[in-house]
């Protein structure tokens, strides 16, 4: 069978780009209808979205911090009594402190201060404690304390969370992990805290609306774990922005040792996407990030320590503090860049796409059907061998893996498909790579189903038996029992992968508080077969602040890794 390598001839950039058998004949506006999306042209200033553009917030507000780091203590009351784990509960609360720590982009820091017995609210810090029941007919599950104005921790802030039914007696089916879609397994104790600690944490209002975690009526799916662009745009309005920006760091050594930090001027309260150029160029890495003083997707080409700006191909969506965004280039000279906008829906983000092969002169854009909707950070990779984009996400309501793909040379989207198989659900995608014969390597975090509340990191195999992409059983990523607590992470991260040596690196934050940066971790190993361990990981950089990501330089023979530094 003819294979898509043998089909095309790999990119020279002397030669026309359009040249080539999938755009013969076609002119400019030819491709336009063929791929019937808008062509963005523009030079290296383009920018498309408003800079003055209204961020859209809640209304009315409580109280702030005027701390920057804020101490929370946790109050186990009758959790044990209730038949229910401290220890899971517990991670489980440290986990959504992660959560508004690093998807907020605000200046105030959350940390897990200790164990207390107190049941009153302690000056100069935030409160979670346990009852069983609070009153009837009223029957909350969780309230909150907290001023309607002023400084939060003048008198300091509470969440009381209701551990039984205060008319029947009869106590709540609470999890620590993931019940299920629609609640089936149980009440989800991270979405309700998530929720809570929006008002005790950033004096946030109970609203009306369909897109928010601050919903009064918050759903039991995965996309109320996470939060929206309307409740990270209130707590930097709150709070002010956190001021970090992108950062990279290179590894000479295969990953063995990384240099200094080099930042830029390039303001983004999450982490880049990177991939690499195999073309010979000058530039070997593609970076693109959300840009939040633009509120757009903006791309750019070089290596660490230097980065030149391409375009900016799409506005990310007015109004939105972070989008999350990805990145892949063909061996011909195509880009794909993909990044979430929208997130006003009950499951959260839609996913939009831009494809160049002009290195940024123009680009054709798009969106990936209203179904397809995310909370997190898209992955998209190149098959060389098929020839093919391929695009994977974690879904925002069920939390399981979709993927779909395109042609490279003409973007036409595949209809998506459910990759993972049951029961396996996920909280974070780190990073798809494949093989010169079309094996994909996609590891994520697991969204934990089970009695443990730590989110492990696991790998799979992608393969496309016949219509598209699917993932085999997860494995995880280090098997030998040794160092398996290294191998979780509270955010996305990073995968990438050498095409000369076939070596596979990966690296992800790894904290032992979320209150801090914590410890880019770094393992290789040099098989695509998930069955196959990483190494026993090593620390990298440290004071990481949210996700990373990685790509090979083929000209430097370097790694690159890409996050989101600041103070």
């Amino acid at each position: 069978m003819e294979t898509a390598r043998q089909r095309r001839t790999p990119h020279v950039r002397a030669r026309s780009r359009h040249a080539r058998t999938a755009f013969a004949g076609l002119t400019t506006a030819g491709r336009l209808l063929a791929t019937a999306a808008l062509v963005v042209a523009g030079a290296s200033t383009l920018h498309v979205a408003s800079r003055t553009a209204a961020a859209q917030t809640y209304s009315p507000l409580g109280c702030s911090w005027t701390a920057r780091n804020i101490p929370v203590y946790f109050n186990p009351g009758t959790l044990a009594a209730n038949g229910l784990s401290v220890t899971d509960f517990r991670s489980a609360a440290i986990n959504t402190l992660a959560v508004w720590n690093e998807e907020s982009g605000s200046y105030s820091r959350f940390y897990y201060a200790g164990d207390t017995s107190s049941t009153s609210a302690i000056p100069g810090a935030l409160l979670i404690r346990h009852q069983d029941t609070w009153a009837c007919p009223e029957n909350p599950g969780a309230k909150a304390f907290f001023a309607g104005s002023g400084n939060c921790g003048s008198a300091g802030t509470q969440i009381v969370v209701m551990l039984k039914d205060s008319c029947t007696f009869v106590t709540r089916p609470w999890r620590p992990s993931w019940p299920g879609s629609g609640g089936s397994g149980g009440l989800s104790y991270e979405t309700m805290l998530v929720h809570e600690i929006g008002h005790a944490g950033f004096g946030l209002p109970d609203v009306v609306t369909n897109g928010g975690v601050m919903n009064s009526v918050y759903g039991q799916h995965a996309a109320t774990m996470h939060l929206y662009p309307i409740d990270s745009n209130t707590a930097v309005a709150q709070s002010g922005y956190t001021g970090h920006r992108i950062g990279t760091s290179q590894s000479l050594n295969n990953g063995g040792t990384w240099s200094s930090v080099s930042t830029y001027t390039l303001l983004d309260s999450l982490q880049p996407g990177l991939d690499s150029r195999v073309d010979g160029s000058a530039w070997p890495v593609d970076m693109v990030f959300n840009d939040v003083s633009w509120w757009e997707a903006e791309v750019r080409r070089g290596n660490h320590g230097a980065w030149t700006t391409l375009t900016a191909p799409s506005s990310a969506g007015a109004g939105n503090v972070y989008s999350w965004v990805n990145v892949a280039h063909s061996d011909f000279g195509e880009m794909l860049a993909v990044w979430t906008y929208g997130c006003l829906n009950t499951t959260h983000c839609r996913i939009s796409w831009a494809w160049t092969d002009s290195d940024g002169a123009s680009w054709s854009t798009g969106n990936l059907a209203a179904s397809y909707t995310t909370f997190g950070r898209p992955e998209v990779a190149y098959d060389r061998f098929r020839d093919r984009f391929v695009l994977a996400w974690i879904d925002g309501f069920d939390a399981r893996i979709r993927t779909t793909s395109s042609p490279a040379p003409l973007i036409s989207w595949a209809t998506a498909i459910t990759a993972s198989p049951l029961p396996e659900v996920f909280r974070y995608l780190g990073g798809l790579v494949f093989d010169s014969a079309g094996t994909g390597l996609l590891v994520a975090a697991r969204n934990r189903t089970g009695v443990s509340p730590i989110t492990s990191l696991v790998q799979m195999s992608l393969t496309r038996p016949s219509s598209d992409y699917v993932a085999g059983p997860a494995f995880i990523m280090n098997s030998t029992g040794s160092n398996w607590t290294l191998y979780h992470a509270h955010r996305h991260f990073g995968l990438a992968r050498r095409r000369d040596t076939g070596l596979i690196l990966a690296a992800w934050p790894q904290r032992a508080s979320p209150g801090g940066g914590g410890t880019m971790m770094v393992a290789t190993k040099s098989s695509i077969s998930p069955s196959v361990s990483f190494a026993v990981p090593t620390g990298a950089i440290l004071s990481v602040y949210s996700g990373t990501d990685v790509a090979f330089a083929p000209s430097t023979s370097s790694f690159v890794a890409g996050l989101a530094w600041g103070p």
